[in-house]
């Protein structure tokens, strides 16, 4: 049995299918608190086997491709990834900073919204052919009870807030463009759809009035010089 531990956005910036995503979405594979067996879900003869990193770029599984991690970051919140996948348009990297005013979009698959799908896809017959498939082939994938549609991305747009914040040595740009769980490592894009950020957390709160939207991502221009090497050789 597949069962996701966390899902994340990650975006391609080489057409030989190297992709860029937060480092904390990579690291989610790695969570202590995951039980090695099944016992909680009442399965205690299913032991934890492995974990992975998987890029989907739809429902089915042809379109699931296991991603290499070629790079993690040690001072950013930036990891590079791998995946046997070719690109026709990957995302540029911008060279020239923002401007504060300036326009942000925001692409990725927040968690609040793919929720929301799932559970709607989730019919009483849908789970019943689910169930039944899973008799069949011996084989449980907890992706097919995702909707066709979580798999179709967001893009929420905004204005540069402030074009840099240092936050403990590290620099960020501040959008209000709406981001929520999941659009962590999803890309920030000026005008042009050059990427000038990965986007990585909001300061959220139980009262909107009182935080807004205040998100942040990290900004590109720092990370030109790990990111060469993965641009030059492939």
């Amino acid at each position: 049995m597949d069962i996701p531990i966390a899902t994340g956005t990650a975006f391609a910036i080489h057409a030989k299918g190297v992709m860029l995503t937060n480092k904390h979405v990579t690291e989610a594979m790695n969570n202590p608190d995951v039980p090695l067996t099944l016992q909680d879900l009442g399965m205690p003869t299913l032991a934890l086997r492995d974990r992975y990193l998987m890029v989907c770029f739809g429902a089915e599984s042809k379109d699931h491709h296991p991603a290499k991690l070629l790079h993690q970051s040690q001072k950013y919140d930036m990891a590079v990834l791998k995946v046997n996948r070719h690109f026709a348009a990957p995302l540029t990297l911008a060279d020239a900073p923002c401007k504060q005013g300036g326009t942000i979009n925001v692409c990725g698959y927040p968690g609040i919204v793919q929720d929301t799908l799932n559970k709607s896809a989730a019919t009483p017959t849908r789970v019943v052919e689910i169930v039944q498939r899973w008799g069949r082939t011996g084989q449980a994938n907890w992706i097919d009870f995702f909707s066709s549609d979580s798999f179709d991305s967001t893009l929420t747009r905004g204005i540069v807030s402030a074009p840099e914040r240092n936050i403990d040595g590290v620099a960020y740009l501040q959008t209000d463009a709406s981001i929520s769980q999941g659009n962590s490592g999803g890309p920030a894009m000026n005008d042009k759809n050059e990427v000038v950020g990965i986007v990585t957390f909001g300061l959220k709160g139980g009262n909107t009035t009182l935080f807004g939207n205040y998100n942040f991502a990290l900004l590109i221009q720092q990370l030109h010089d790990e990111l060469d090497y993965y641009l030059q050789n492939n």
